[in-house]
Formats: structure tokens, C-alpha cells, sequence
């Protein structure tokens, strides 16, 4: 089936691509946030286990804080893929040529005439754009998972280590 451009399929597009690179830079910023608050707490709650009713509560802190800031970090570092290895394990091209890590595998001739292969049809510029967009929710969804799981260890331990003081008091 041959697409013909169309300004509405343009827009579409457009907007997705546009939509898509503001999460990833949410995704950035509440990492960000993430590493701060969690770099704080840990150094706080690692100079406050002098107290015998304190310490299982901050060494708790301290370890979620450092995994949830590790995760964090995970979830902002970039993950470059030069290539998809075929059945006999050896790299073959990958399809997305609208993104520097792929394009830049390859020789600029041999950028060039791909790039003036998809400009010849609507459709070829249309299933570029979409497959970058697809790569960009690929890029989203791993951003996503890493910063979930971070949320989670924060949490948990956040209320495991006041579970820790209220039961050191307690019971101690």
C-alpha cells in the first residue's frame, strides 16, 4: 500500500516525536531528583547510627536510599545499541537510521544513499519516523522501569526503617 504524504500524518508524527522526547526528559529530571534526595538521606542516615534505637532505622535508610539511588542512576545511562545480532550472533544493521547511535555505524556514503533511498517515498519517510518513534518508547520504557523500581525501594524503605525505630523503642 503506497502512503502519500499528507499534512495530518505529518502532524501526527510530529506531536508523538515531540511527546515522546518530553518524557524522556521527565524520566531524566525525576531521576535526577531521585539521585539528589537519595544522596542527602543516605549521608544523612549513615552519621545517625550512634543511637541504639536509631541505628537499625538508619542503616535500613541508608542501604534503600543507596539502592534506590543506584537504580536511579541505571535509569538515566544511556544504552547504545550499534547493532542487532542476527542467529549466528554476528551484529547485522539495525533499522532505525533516524538515530545517531545507529547511523553512526555505518560509512557517511552509506548514510547518505539510505537517507536519499527513504526520500524517494512517502512511505519509506513515513516508516522511518514511525520506527524512531517506536525506538523512542523502547528508550521510555526501560527509563521507566529502572525509576518504578527506584521509587519502590525508597519507599519500602523508607517505611521498613520507621517500622525499625518504632520497634526498637518498643521492644529495646
Amino acid at each position: 500500500m503506497e502512503i502519500k504524504a499528507k499534512s495530518n500524518i505529518d502532524a501526527m508524527l510530529r506531536t508523538m516525536c515531540q511527546y515522546h522526547a518530553h518524557l524522556i526528559a521527565t524520566a531524566d529530571t525525576k531521576a535526577s531528583i531521585v539521585i539528589t534526595v537519595c544522596s542527602i538521606i543516605a549521608a544523612f542516615s549513615m552519621g545517625q547510627t550512634g543511637s541504639p534505637h536509631l541505628k537499625w532505622g538508619f542503616i535500613m535508610l541508608s542501604l534503600c536510599s543507596v539502592l534506590s539511588l543506584v537504580l536511579a542512576v541505571i535509569s538515566v545511562i544511556p544504552r547504545i545499541r550499534t547493532g542487532q545480532k542476527s542467529k549466528s550472533g554476528l551484529r547485522v544493521p539495525t533499522p532505525n537510521i533516524l538515530f545517531f547511535g545507529h547511523f553512526l555505524t555505518m560509512e557517511y556514503d552509506a548514510f547518505e544513499k539510505r537517507m536519499e533511498e527513504i526520500f524517494l517515498s512517502d512511505r519509506e519517510i513515513y516508516r522511518a519516523q514511525m520506527k524512531d518513534i517506536y525506538s523512542m518508547g523502547a528508550v521510555l520504557d526501560r527509563k521507566y522501569q529502572f525509576l518504578k523500581l527506584s521509587y519502590l525501594c525508597f519507599v519500602s524503605g523508607f517505611v521498613i526503617s520507621i517500622l525499625l525505630v518504632l520497634f526498637s523503642y518498643i521492644f529495646i
